[in-house]
């Protein structure tokens, strides 16, 4: 990883994060919204670091701030071994960019981010960033930096857009019938047959994660509450593994907020809320409150029936006051959310960045008959 002195002009500075910039960092975190239906709102917890402790392998992050020391500017660099195109691959993920909107604040941060960001580049393959819609604003600064020669500036290329999936109940049906598969909690003995399944399904992903045996069982005693009884598994009438995934709650880390709701999104909660008395769905919360979320990790099928039968057996064996969360790329028609599910969604893109006079990765031309990239809503 790069290291960096600390900069400074006469009105910012810009400086490595450590510990003792915990509290700001969640701070600043928290008075950015991300925009939607929903307005939401970022609680990161004064362990402002832990987040990253089981995301990545290795991080920094980088801050700026004015001259009355108040924070402006920061983001995460976060760095993984993933698969792309079945070759474990060190990439990095630019995580938590945040940006003050006034112009000197965007020009000072864009003249100092992009040199570190090449400097960081020189240590791993790729370097990917994700952008909500409600980041575009912030998304066009970036591409078009005031006073940068672009010849000389990462170019940003898309490589796949996707949404954040809430899943937040169902509406009163009789449940339809699904295809003959079991889906049960996993046990112990279960580790060695669902971690050979998981390193089959990552091979074929882009940003696919390392599950030989040793990796998934460091992964199990690494994340906080995370165990192999947090695991759904589902077999096929053989006892074959043909679906999985594992509800994740990192509520000791960060919350999410329902900040305000808008137009449709009001009506939508009032009508949920009126009907949670039937048990298909859970009340939202009002303005201001925090959104009880399980992030659906590790989450794999073999087809769309076997993922709303993992969906299902999530919402009727956990705690069913808890919207679910996952991402669903766009031509990946295994994930799309079926009736009788009450989601809502929140549109992102994936970017990689380029250097200049570097080719364009290949893996940005994926077609529909590949799969969609391995990308932990936890992540984003």
């Amino acid at each position: 990883m790069a290291e960096i002195a600390t900069t400074s002009d006469r009105a910012f500075t810009f400086f490595k994060a450590g510990p003792r910039d915990a509290k700001a960092l969640s701070r600043f975190i928290s008075q950015g919204l991300l925009k939607g239906p929903i307005d939401l709102r970022v609680q990161r917890s004064e362990q402002f670091f832990e987040m990253y402790e089981y995301m990545g392998e290795k991080h920094e992050t980088y801050a700026m701030e004015n001259t009355e020391g108040d924070l402006v500017g920061c983001f995460t660099f976060l760095v993984r071994r993933v698969h792309i195109r079945g070759v474990l691959t060190p990439v990095g993920f630019i995580h938590d960019l945040r940006i003050a909107t006034t112009r000197d604040t965007i020009r000072a941060f864009t003249q100092r981010f992009f040199p570190l960001i090449t400097e960081l580049q020189s240590g791993v393959e790729h370097v990917f960033t994700m952008t909500s819609e409600s980041q575009d604003h912030l998304f066009q600064t970036l591409i078009r930096p005031a006073g940068s020669n672009r010849a000389e500036t990462p170019r940003f290329h898309l490589v796949r857009r996707f949404e954040v999936i809430g899943v937040h109940g169902r509406y009163p049906q009789i449940r339809p019938d699904r295809i003959s598969v079991t889906v049960d909690r996993a046990k112990s003995t279960d580790t060695e047959a669902l971690a050979a399944y998981l390193q089959k399904q990552s091979k074929r992903r882009l940003f696919g994660s390392n599950f030989e045996l040793p990796q998934f069982k460091e992964r199990l005693a690494s994340w906080p509450g995370f165990s192999i009884e947090k695991f759904f598994i589902a077999r096929d009438s053989g006892d074959k593994i043909v679906g999985c995934v594992a509800p994740f709650e990192i509520d000791r880390s960060q919350s999410i907020r329902a900040d305000r709701y808008h137009g449709t999104a009001g009506t939508a909660r009032f009508a949920i809320n009126l009907f949670a008395w039937t048990g298909c769905v859970h009340p939202l919360p009002n303005d201001g409150e925090p959104l009880p979320l399980s992030f659906l990790t590790h989450l794999n099928a073999d087809n769309t029936d076997i993922f709303m039968s993992l969906v299902q057996a999530v919402r009727d064996q956990t705690d069913d006051t808890r919207s679910l969360i996952y991402s669903h790329f766009e031509n990946n028609p295994m994930t799309i959310p079926e009736f009788p599910l009450v989601t809502s969604r929140f549109p992102f893109s994936l970017f990689v960045l380029v250097a200049p006079g570097s080719p364009t990765p290949s893996f940005i031309r994926s077609t529909m008959l590949e799969p969609p990239p391995e990308l932990e809503p936890l992540l984003l």
